[in-house]
């Protein structure tokens, strides 16, 4: 997949120097289905896919975004802000960018492209590995600080504004802050959470859509 990122960069803006890759999870919910949107208890942990987001900061305001996925590319001035079409995917990245302009902590454009191997729209939180990728992927670019669950709940508030979702905390909690051969367990009401080790012991957690 790195290899694709940087091919599709190259192809898409002239070369990859300076480019920096990111990636965030999917998730898949071991107990607490939708008790996230009740303040309960959930426990989720990521899989081995996710999104890729693939950077490059430009000195003027221009943001260029390609989508691999959906052969598509944006552009805006990122002083000129207009909400996209909410389920269109720009929504969830332009959004973080919007959240993250607003607090003054991404002050000029960039490109990028995103790809990943994450299946679409089969309840592994694609949109918020997306949300995720995208603010780690400027963070790594723009050197602000913001510690995993502010990132976490800037990403809901994105799916609220923007996206149109009034979903919990869940998505965005998993994949910004759950590790690889562990469990996530997240009080939604406090946002206290620890991650469990997973010992499968030779088993494997199927995932059937």
């Amino acid at each position: 997949m790195l290899n694709e990122i940087r091919s599709q960069f190259a192809n898409t803006f002239g070369d990859t120097n300076d480019l920096k890759v990111v990636m965030a999870p999917g998730r898949v919910n071991l107990i607490g289905e939708y008790t996230d949107f009740n303040d309960g208890f959930v426990f989720p942990m990521t899989v081995d896919r996710g999104v890729f987001v693939g950077i490059r900061a430009c000195t003027d305001q221009q943001v260029r975004v390609f989508s691999s996925r959906f052969g598509e590319l944006i552009e805006c001035q990122l002083d000129e802000f207009e909400k996209p079409k909410s389920g269109h995917w720009s929504c969830y990245v332009l959004g973080v960018v919007e959240e993250l302009r607003a607090l003054g902590l991404v002050s000029h454009g960039f490109e990028a492209v995103i790809d990943g191997n994450l299946n679409l729209g089969v309840g592994l939180s694609s949109s918020a590995a997306l949300e995720t990728a995208t603010a780690l992927a400027l963070q790594t670019q723009f050197g602000f600080e913001m510690s995993r669950v502010d990132i976490a709940t800037l990403c809901q508030r994105v799916e609220h504004r923007y996206a149109g979702v009034m979903c919990g905390i869940m998505d965005q909690f998993a994949s910004g802050l759950g590790r690889s051969g562990h469990a996530l367990l997240l009080d939604c009401r406090t946002l206290s959470h620890v991650n469990i080790p997973i010992n499968l012991d030779g088993h494997r957690i199927v995932i059937i859509s």
